[in-house]
């Protein structure tokens, strides 16, 4: 299995198993920016600027040459989206412009606002190193297969997932509710091994906030959990059920 984009080379195995891994968490970072009212086609073509940072807002000329360029990427990556109407608005507060993206969804009319808040963001600094990183497999559209087996895909979010359907193609997966539901040989293969395993090491550096968290998760009272629950459920990144 190998994937290629314009301009860029024929990645195969380790090199794209780890291409891959930084895809699947990128997706993750989209569906927390997605959440939060960003389309993740718009994002993901500003990220991709080199230019696009909070500083990028003080430039009108800078953020022009980031707009052209993302338009050109969406126009190939996201062609269903497009058009996309850029424009912008003063940020008298931070003394520079916001970016407005407005995009069409099946008839409904969304703003985007692209500012200094979510330029300085974690999920957006994030975004911009992966794409950073995931630069390396050329520009869309991106080429899956060899051959007469080719196939041609318009953004690396549908490249990665053919991947990931070739590669379950034969493989049984089962999941466990826990470690005492599986077999020696099982747990040496995933948790166990010593080649493999993950030990983490963790340090309580603020007494009153580590006793808090672990009474509003760990008390009695059940309406605090529930809250805390309710507020984060969606931002959660390690999940082991």
């Amino acid at each position: 299995m190998t994937l290629r984009g314009q301009g860029g080379p024929a990645i195969a195995g380790t090199p794209l198993k780890q291409l891959v891994k930084k895809a699947i968490r990128l997706e993750k970072v989209l569906d927390v920016l997605e959440r939060k009212g960003r389309n993740r086609h718009v994002v993901t073509a500003l990220a991709r600027q080199p230019a696009m940072d909070a500083s990028v807002l003080t430039d009108e000329a800078g953020l022009r040459q980031v707009v052209v360029a993302a338009e050109a990427y969406l126009k190939v990556a996201a062609p269903d989206l497009v058009p996309v109407s850029f424009s912008f608005e003063q940020d008298r507060e931070h003394a520079c412009l916001s970016l407005i993206a407005s995009t069409r969804t099946n008839g409904a009319a969304h703003r985007n606002l692209i500012d200094r808040e979510l330029c300085l963001s974690p999920e957006f600094e994030e975004l911009r190193r992966l794409a950073r990183e995931l630069a390396a497999a050329g520009e869309p559209p991106y080429t899956i297969g060899e051959g007469e087996a080719a196939e041609l895909v318009p953004n690396l979010q549908q490249a990665v997932a053919r991947v990931m359907a070739q590669a379950r193609k034969g493989l049984e997966i089962q999941r466990y509710k826990g470690l005492g539901e599986m077999n020696a040989s099982q747990l040496w293969e995933t948790t166990m091994s010593p080649e493999s395993r993950t030990l983490l090491q963790v340090k309580i550096e603020d007494g009153y906030e580590a006793d808090e968290i672990f009474s509003t998760l760990m008390g009695d009272e059940v309406e605090p959990r529930r809250k805390f629950i309710e507020a984060n459920a969606l931002n959660v990144r390690f999940l082991d059920i």
